[in-house]
């Protein structure tokens, strides 16, 4: 692998809307579709990091809805090679997932996948990580930061608790079983987890508890698990294990 820092800005690419990129290959005759979900607020220069010379397709959601992904969905309807997915975190989880519904709704069929690469996910819902993992946005400043966790704090004890009353999973739970659903993800892909005991955001057991449950449905699952290495920085930890797993498991 290259030692050469990425640019701060991304390849050249279609924006099919404001948070979906297409960036089509120079051969004529693409080999492959990659699809690659980023975790929340990934910076610009991580992008460049996973998207140097690949096809790809970076789908990013919010709860409102399928019809932003319609672009996305057409893309992979008209696109006659196997798809790949490459997912980071429970935000990337939430992104194909919402994406994989989206495809369904209008395909009535699911999106037929040929491998899937599971990066630092999933995890489960609670409300220590989900500060965790939502603190990135709120000030520096002492006395805001930490009126901003309160804030946080009081929404999701709200959240879990609506979830609670209601007998209804929480996102990461549906994002969990989403991945997991053949009604969702079509064909039969190679699977792939990657993940580190030294993640404090997802803690390991929870992505081997899904890796377990997928084996125990049929799927095809392998795991690495990587050693002290953060949340999404496995990559980072051993670039030659890590870009060794990618290459086999997305044919590039």
């Amino acid at each position: 692998m290259s030692t050469a820092q990425p640019p701060d800005t991304l390849p050249p690419s279609t924006n099919l809307t404001p948070t979906i990129f297409l960036n089509e290959p120079t051969a004529s005759t693409p080999s492959q579709t990659i699809l690659l979900a980023f975790w929340m607020n990934a910076p610009v220069r991580t992008y460049t990091k996973y998207l140097a010379d690949r096809d790809f397709l970076l789908p990013t959601s919010t709860p409102a809805l399928q019809k932003r992904l319609t672009p996305a969905v057409e893309v992979l309807r008209a696109s006659p090679t196997p798809v790949h997915i490459h997912l980071f975190s429970n935000g990337g989880v939430f992104a194909v997932t919402t994406l994989l519904s989206a495809y369904k709704a209008r395909a009535c069929a699911p999106l037929p996948v040929s491998a899937i690469l599971i990066d630092s996910a999933p995890g489960r819902a609670s409300i220590r990580e989900g500060l965790r993992a939502f603190s990135f946005a709120l000030p520096r400043t002492f006395v805001l930061r930490v009126l901003g966790k309160a804030v946080l704090c009081a929404l999701f004890v709200v959240v879990y608790t609506v979830n609670w009353v209601l007998r209804r999973p929480d996102a990461i739970q549906r994002g969990r079983i989403a991945l997991n659903d053949s009604e969702l993800v079509g064909g039969d892909p190679a699977r792939c987890y990657l993940y580190s005991d030294g993640d404090e955001l997802v803690g390991w057991r929870d992505v081997e508890d899904h890796a377990d449950e997928a084996e125990g449905s049929g799927l095809r699952v392998r795991r690495e698990k990587f050693v002290g290495s953060p949340h999404v920085a496995h990559m980072k930890a051993d670039p030659v294990r890590y870009w060794g797993v990618v290459r086999e498991y997305l044919g590039i």
